[in-house]
C-alpha cells in the first residue's frame, strides 16, 4: 500500500499536486485558533456532507514552497473518491505509527449519514484530546493507494486568489459581453448597409419607372390631343375635287399659297393654262382667280359638315 504524504509534491492521475491538512464541518472553525484564517475550498454536498475548509497561512507556505502546483485537501481527497467509510462515530487517517487525522460524528445521529459530521482534527500518541476516554482501536481506518486516487474538481485556493480568478471571470464575462455586442453591432452594421443598398436600387428602379411613368403620360397627353372625336368625313371636298379633275385632267396642286397637306384647311390647286371655262361655274363651293398666265386658281375650302362621322 502507498503512503500519501502530505505537504510535499506527489503524482495522482499523472499530475503532481500536493495534499494538505484540511477541516470539515463548521464546528472545525469555532475551535480554530485566532491566528488562523479558513479559506472554504469546497462547498456542502448534495448528500449533506459539510463544507470543506483549508488554512490560508498553510496554503500560502504551499504556494511559496511549490509555486505553480496545484494543491487540493486531503479530506476533499478522500471524499471526492468515496474513500471515507462511514458507519463508526470516529473514522481515522493515519499519519504514522501513534498519530493521524480523524473523523468526528455525532453519535446520537446516523452513523451512516454524512450530515452527521461534526468536525476534524488531530491526534498524536494514540490519544484524542477532544476524546480522552476513546479508544482508537475502535475507529475506523481509512486505506488508500493513491495511484487509484482521482483528484477532486477544483484545487484549493486562497481568498486573493479566489478574489482574482473571481475577476478574472467577471473580466473574460465582460469582454464575451462585449465580443457578443460588437457582433451584434457589426451584424447590424452589415445589415444596415445591406438594406441601404437594396433600398437604393430600390429607389433607383422606383425612379427610373416614375421617369418612364411621366414619359408615356406625356405621350399619352400628346395623343389624347391628337385623337379625333369624330372619323374624318372628306367626301364633300373628295367630290368636288373629282369634279373638277373631270372637267379639268392637267390640275396640278398649286405652288406657293395657303395649299397644306391634308383635309383640315383651303385646298389650293391651279389649272392648266388656256382653259376655256371658269371651273367656279362648274362646280358649286369652289373660289377660283384668273391668273395673269391664263390659268384659274382655284379654292376649296373645307365644309363644316366635312369633320367627321362618329
Amino acid at each position: 500500500m502507498t503512503k500519501l504524504l502530505l505537504g510535499v509534491p506527489i503524482e495522482i492521475g499523472g499530475e503532481e499536486v500536493i495534499i494538505c491538512r484540511d477541516s470539515i464541518g463548521s464546528q472545525a472553525l469555532t475551535t480554530s485558533r485566532e491566528s488562523e484564517v479558513y479559506t472554504l475550498i469546497e462547498g456542502p454536498r448534495e448528500d449533506g456532507r459539510p463544507a470543506i475548509y483549508i488554512d490560508e497561512e498553510e496554503l500560502k507556505s504551499m504556494r511559496d514552497s511549490y509555486p505553480g502546483i496545484k494543491v487540493y485537501g486531503l479530506w476533499q481527497l478522500l471524499f471526492a473518491n468515496n474513500a471515507v467509510p462511514l458507519g463508526t462515530d470516529v473514522i481515522v487517517f493515519d499519519l504514522g505509527q501513534d498519530r493521524g487525522l480523524f473523523l468526528r460524528l455525532d453519535p446520537e445521529g446516523d452513523l451512516h449519514d454524512p450530515r452527521s459530521i461534526r468536525l476534524s482534527s488531530e491526534y498524536a500518541d494514540n490519544f484524542i484530546s477532544e476524546l480522552p476516554d476513546y479508544d482508537l482501536a475502535d475507529a475506523s481506518r481509512i486505506s488508500v493507494d493513491n495511484i487509484e486516487l482521482v483528484l477532486p474538481a477544483k484545487p484549493a485556493y486562497t481568498r486573493q486568489e479566489l478574489f482574482e480568478k473571481q475577476r478574472h471571470d467577471q473580466t473574460k464575462r465582460w469582454y464575451i459581453v462585449a465580443s457578443i455586442c460588437g457582433l451584434i453591432v457589426f451584424a447590424t452594421a452589415i445589415y444596415n448597409y445591406a438594406m441601404f443598398t437594396l433600398y437604393n436600387a430600390n429607389m433607383a428602379t422606383y425612379r427610373a419607372k416614375q421617369v418612364q411613368r411621366d414619359e408615356l403620360e406625356t405621350k399619352f397627353s400628346e395623343l389624347q390631343r391628337e385623337h379625333l372625336a369624330k372619323w374624318p368625313d372628306n367626301s364633300v371636298v373628295l367630290s368636288k375635287i373629282s369634279a373638277l379633275l373631270s372637267y379639268d385632267s392637267g390640275l396640278s396642286t398649286a405652288p406657293e399659297g395657303e395649299t397644306k397637306v391634308g383635309f383640315t384647311t383651303f385646298h389650293r390647286f391651279l389649272t392648266s393654262k388656256n382653259l376655256s371655262f371658269d371651273p367656279a361655274k362648274k362646280v358649286s363651293g369652289i373660289e377660283s382667280e384668273l391668273t395673269p398666265h391664263l390659268s384659274y386658281v382655284l379654292r376649296i375650302a373645307q365644309s363644316d359638315e366635312s369633320g367627321g362621322k362618329k
